[in-house]
């Protein structure tokens, strides 16, 4: 990540399934491992000055899979589920007490935790013209 901040001046780093990084270094228990690269990321986030997200997949009962230590240490936690899966019509609902009429290539993103707003706000994600942005609901 250095080397691609200083060559390329990477301004977002997102590292896809957090529990698939492996170490060198042995630890006794698989948490530990993963709160350990917990800590480097976010030391590393502020050395670069630049942002690092790292995905980590919930299990059932909406804890990280790999260890409570990510979602207890990260600044926020999303949920993102896709409400229209198989290209169905469009399905209205309410989100922030407007109606949408979502479509397939709408994902409904819910703030689970955050340090620095409110929780359990939504927002709409979609294609745009082959961009991934976020949509206006009033639209």
């Amino acid at each position: 990540m250095r080397i691609w901040k200083r060559r390329h001046n990477i301004g977002l780093f997102v590292i896809d399934y957090l529990g698939l990084i492996e170490m060198a270094r042995k630890f006794e228990a698989r948490r530990l491992e993963i709160k350990h690269y917990s800590r480097v990321l976010k030391n590393l986030c502020k050395e670069l000055n630049t942002p690092i997200i790292a995905v980590s997949q919930a299990n059932d009962n909406e804890k990280t899979a790999e260890s409570i230590d990510p979602l207890r240490d990260c600044d926020f936690a999303l949920r993102c589920s896709k409400p229209i899966e198989d290209g169905s019509n469009a399905q209205l609902q309410t989100v922030n007490n407007e109606n949408y009429n979502f479509t397939e290539d709408d994902f409904l993103v819910t703030i689970e935790r955050s340090r620095h707003g409110k929780n359990k706000q939504n927002f709409v994600c979609g294609y745009i013209d082959h961009d991934f942005k976020e949509k206006d609901l009033n639209n």
